[in-house]
């Protein structure tokens, strides 16, 4: 199916929603935080994106989700993001959500949601 970035700074996160996608068939490369996620992507450009969408925590030690969606996004114009958040220390969630969809997030998800939420959208996002 696809090949997806996971970045969250909390491992059960990345444990429980990596499952989750890879019982659906996703290939999924997991960091803790963004440079972890730069590192991941390697030398990929627009014309050979290195992933079909990434999941990005918004609040992160170091680079966090914003940041990195910038920069994917220059990197790998096409490359759809979706945002997750539970809200933060600096921006109540709404704020924060807000900023995401004005910055060219794909779609967003509040922390907690279901497995079938996460599925549902990352299909739309993948149009499938």
């Amino acid at each position: 199916m696809a090949r997806i970035l996971l970045v969250d700074d909390m491992p059960l996160i990345r444990k429980t929603v990596g499952r989750l996608l890879r019982q659906h068939g996703h290939e999924v490369v997991a960091a803790a935080d963004g440079e972890e996620a730069l590192a991941a992507l390697g030398d990929a450009r627009p014309e050979r994106a290195a992933f079909d969408a990434a999941l990005l925590d918004i609040w992160m030690p170091r680079v966090g989700g914003l940041e990195l969606m910038r920069t994917l996004k220059e990197r790998c114009p096409d490359l759809p993001v979706i945002i997750m958040s539970g809200g933060g220390p600096r921006a109540p969630l709404e704020y924060s959500l807000a900023v995401a969809e004005t910055e060219g997030a794909a779609a967003v998800l509040v922390k907690p949601f279901e497995d079938q939420q996460l599925l549902d959208v990352l299909a739309v996002v993948l149009g499938s």
